[in-house]
């Protein structure tokens, strides 16, 4: 009986000897010294034959031998019946003391994420990207203490650290955990096995970004493509995410630490997620798709929010003066000069340009002014008339502030008075041909002594006394003011001599000097100057007995003046002649009797009356401005074998303002490497709202068409690229069956506009606009229309 116990004692204890405290392989070297379950079976064999043997061999060595007498007595036989019975007892206890159990049920599974934090998993199906970490230390069972521990993971036993944490870094199964456990300081003889069964999936492979879309959400509930940039839309970002195993979750990071989570779209085939971003702010982060495992995939975006208005913080309107100074100019208010416009502007974003509208549909747009610490913006107005409209300060996500303006730039005109003086009988004595500049819509007042003079020796007829005539300003007209002989006239001497001969042609005793105080001017003698002569001295004269003379010159039926035309901007003289002026005569021409030779596209700046004498030899220098009648037009340019958009914008042309514009105005932006394949004459009013498309082709061994010469052959391109064998499958081609503009009779065929955009600056009273700044003012345009 003793023989059998100790034979299961060394049994038991061989079989636990691979799981001994100083046998078991540590977890970093787990994959080198793994104690098999196959040396395990072989050393519980050979313990088994160890028990055989020594059962039939009592000679064996190291088991106690019992020898049996031949012959016992009965005190021997009652002592071995004693020991026998002793050890049975012992052999009892054992078998029937309490074994251990483990708590596989609080068993922990997790892992530590990229921040450190521990993750646990639950269920017996784990997925992950690199490893599982099993605790075993919450198995113990109650009144033991942990020591060590394996985990049996695919057939081999993988040995726990001291904490009692098993690293599983392959897709494997875990199906048995062996303890050994200690109790009151002291190691139970035997390590304490478990079942478990946890499938272990590692995955590495990133889930995949299969598509990904952006929109800006239109008030009329459809969506415009969208990429980056500003806007003061929803953006809906979707994306269509896939994965080998699963995908978990998609979802947006940026440095602001936000993380909004992507919503499955319901209803489709496909695993595509969406999230509207709606509030205000700068969203420059990652889209991140992250599968079940922990793997991710991302997607740099960059757009901004901006739903706020801009703020108009100040605005201030002055007449310009003619000596440079500036008066202020209140709302509604009238003046005769240039206005000036400034506007201080701000955006929480950026502003994008300032300009004007009215429902006359001009759109001059502010240019900011330099070396200001504000954003301060300007613009001068020129042209008369009446300015009822709006400042708009628009920002770069297309928000507008508005404040309304009212002004008006008066129209000076020229206004001629022809004064007859004629006694109480009709008979005329005298005649005076004033001028004046009025303004439109006012009345011009001509004053006696200030504009015109009575005739010398006479009055104002008591019973008429005319010292003031008023008439409408830009009217010519007739007024007879009724004299009386008498005043304190004196009568003066004066003699007319040809300048030429010396000779005396004329002359006599005249009334001057009307106001008495000694002195009269030539235009009390003018009247006398013998016919077909014409006064040469001017200027005032003392009253005298002695004769005056004054040199006369034959007239001529018109005079030639020399004249340039010189542009008020660049300086540069832009035209100019000799050229016949002074019909009646008088040495003195209006500058109404030039405007007919002022350069097409210019007008003229400079008004009033000018002395023929001044202008014989030495050119009188006249300022002009450009008239700007461009138009703003839509323009695509199409690959004609892909039918891509290569390239476009928006564009000035129509520089004549006929409605009408070439190829040529455009040929210069034509994106680089290609060469414009469609001429002609396009109508502006077709490409103001939809984009005008022309087919360009690439260009081969850099031969480029003649613009002058669009017609003429190309040896590079095939007959299917000329002007006038279109390719009549290509889609969205315009008319190009337009009105010949070569037929009218002014030829613009040459002129060149400005490109609005940033790389360009635009002429005239137009500044730099980019493609969705004008775009944005002509949808404004035409919904005030």
């Amino acid at each position: 009986m003793k023989n059998k116990y100790v034979m299961s004692r060394l049994l038991a204890l061989g079989m636990a000897a691979t799981l001994t405290a100083g046998n078991l392989p540590m977890v970093a070297n787990a994959a080198d010294e793994t104690v098999k379950v196959s040396e395990a079976t072989e050393q519980k064999a050979e313990d088994t034959e160890v028990e055989t043997q020594e059962t039939e061999n009592p000679q064996a060595e190291n088991v106690e031998q019992v020898e049996t007498p031949e012959t016992e007595t009965p005190e021997q036989t009652e002592n071995q019946g004693t020991v026998e019975k002793t050890e049975q007892t012992e052999a009892e206890n054992v078998q029937n003391a309490a074994v251990p159990q483990l708590n596989t049920g609080l068993m922990q599974a997790g892992k530590y994420d990229a921040s450190g934090n521990w993750v646990a998993m639950s269920g017996t199906e784990l997925l992950t990207n690199d490893q599982i970490i099993f605790n075993l230390r919450t198995m113990v069972p109650e009144g033991f203490n942990y020591n060590s521990a394996n985990i049996l993971v695919d057939g081999e036993w993988i040995r726990a650290d001291e904490g009692g944490y098993a690293v599983v870094n392959k897709t494997s199964t875990v199906t048995k955990v062996g303890m050994w456990l200690e109790q009151n300081g002291q190691v139970v003889q035997e390590p304490v096995m478990a079942d478990v069964n946890y499938h272990i999936t590692v995955d590495q492979t990133k889930p995949t970004i299969d598509e990904f879309h952006m929109w800006t959400m239109e008030a009329n509930g459809k969506y415009e493509d969208f990429e980056s940039g500003v806007t003061n839309k929803d953006v809906m970002v979707d994306v269509v995410a896939n994965d080998d195993v699963e995908v978990d979750y998609v979802f947006y990071t940026s440095s602001t630490g936000s993380t909004p989570v992507f919503e499955k779209i319901p209803n489709t085939n496909e695993n595509a997620y969406r999230y509207i971003f709606k509030e205000d702010g700068v969203y420059n982060g990652v889209i991140s798709v992250k599968d079940k495992a922990g793997n991710y995939t991302e997607k740099a975006v960059s757009f901004t929010i901006d739903k706020t208005a801009p703020t108009l913080d100040e605005l201030h309107m002055y007449a310009i003066n003619e000596d440079g100074t500036f008066a202020d100019l209140a709302d509604g208010g009238k003046t005769d000069k240039k206005v000036m416009v400034d506007v201080v502007a701000n955006d929480n974003v950026e502003v994008d340009y300032v300009f004007y509208t009215s429902e006359a549909g001009a759109t001059p747009v502010f240019e900011k002014v330099p070396n200001t610490t504000e954003n301060a913006y300007r613009h001068v107005f020129e042209k008369p008339g009446t300015y009822n409209g709006v400042i708009s300060v628009k920002d770069k996500a297309g928000n507008y502030t508005e404040k309304n303006v009212s002004f008006t730039i008066q129209e000076k005109r020229d206004t001629l008075m022809v004064i007859s003086f004629e006694t109480r009988d009709g008979k005329k004595v005298g005649q005076e041909v004033v001028k004046k500049q009025g303004i439109d819509g006012e009345d011009v007042n001509f004053e006696l002594g200030k504009d015109f003079q009575l005739p010398t020796g006479y009055k104002l007829a008591e019973e008429n006394k005319v010292e003031t005539i008023t008439v409408p300003a830009g009217t010519t007209g007739g007024h007879v003011v009724l004299v009386d002989k008498g005043g304190n006239s004196s009568i003066a001497n004066v003699q007319f001599v040809d300048a030429e001969t010396n000779e005396v042609i004329g002359g006599g005793d005249y009334f001057v000097d009307g106001d008495g105080d000694g002195i009269f001017t030539h235009r009390e003698v003018v009247e006398y100057v013998p016919e077909g002569y014409v006064l040469t001295e001017v200027g005032d004269f003392q009253v005298s007995e002695s004769p005056l003379q004054l040199s006369v010159v034959k007239k001529e039926k018109e005079s030639v003046v020399k004249i340039q035309f010189v542009d008020s901007i660049t300086n540069e003289v832009v035209a100019g002649g000799d050229y016949f002026v002074d019909k009646d005569r008088d040495g003195i021409f209006n500058h109404s009797e030039v405007e007919q030779w002022v350069p097409e596209e210019y007008r003229l700046v400079e008004f009033g009356d000018f002395q023929v004498s001044e202008c014989k030899e030495t050119p009188l220098q006249l300022t002009v401005e450009k008239v700007n009648k461009s138009s703003i037009v839509k323009i695509q340019f199409v690959d004609a074998e892909t039918n891509e958009v290569m390239g476009g914008g928006d564009y000035f042309v129509d520089g004549d303002g006929d409605g009408i514009f070439t190829h040529r105005e455009v040929v210069e932006y034509v994106p680089e490497g290609y060469e414009l394949a469609e001429f002609g004459d396009f109508q502006v009013a077709e490409c103001k709202d939809t984009p005008l498309q022309l087919s360009v082709v690439k260009i081969k061994n850099d031969v480029k068409p003649d613009p002058e010469n669009p017609d003429k052959p190309n040896p590079e391109k095939p007959d299917s690229e000329k002007p006038g064998n279109p390719d009549p499958e290509k889609p969205n081609k315009p008319d190009t069956q337009k009105p010949n503009k070569s037929n009218k009779n002014n030829t613009n065929a040459d002129k060149k506009t400005p490109k609005t955009g940033d790389d360009l600056q635009a002429a005239g009273a137009f500044s730099v606009l980019g493609a969705g700044a004008l775009a944005a003012i002509a949808a404004l345009l035409k919904k005030r229309k």
